[in-house]
This record gives structure tokens, sequence and C-alpha cells, in this order.
């Protein structure tokens, strides 16, 4: 997926539980593309807490670092039931 310049986060309430989806971010800055490492992440049927945020960091040895954000929500019926 590309997203605009500006955006900062992304979820999907299309997972499902039982699964493991595999997510690498992607940036352009100044013309140099940089990909991050992939990341696991597995769904599982929420129990005790409703949402998941997971931040990953990446610092390269470039002279920045870059830092994103990917929310995973639980939905019903397409309704978002995070709090």
């Amino acid at each position: 997926m590309i997203f605009a310049g500006e955006a900062r986060t992304y979820i999907d309430n299309d997972i499902e539980a039982g699964q493991t989806y595999y997510v690498r971010i992607g940036s352009v800055r100044n013309g140099v593309e940089k990909m991050s490492d992939e990341v696991a992440v597995d769904a599982f049927k929420p129990h005790r807490f409703r949402w998941l945020l997971i931040y990953i960091t990446e610092n390269n040895g470039a002279a920045y670092t870059s830092m994103q954000e990917v929310a995973i929500a639980s939905t019903i019926g397409g309704e978002d039931v995070t709090t």
C-alpha cells in the first residue's frame, strides 16, 4: 500500500485470528528509499485487550532514526469496538 506523505498511521480492520501477518515499512526522503526489517505479527482472538499498538523503530546508521506506528483494531460488524 502507498500512503500520502503525511500519513503516520494505518489501521487494518480485516485481520483474522490465527493468522500471521508480515509488515515492512518503507519511506523515501530526499530521493533515498529505505525499508524496515520485516516484522511478523501473530493475530489472536482478543481476551483482555481490544487493540494492539506496535512501535517499529529503525536506526541503520543514517543521519536520522525513523519511527512508525502500526495499530491493529478489533471490530464487530464493521464497527470499531476499541476504546
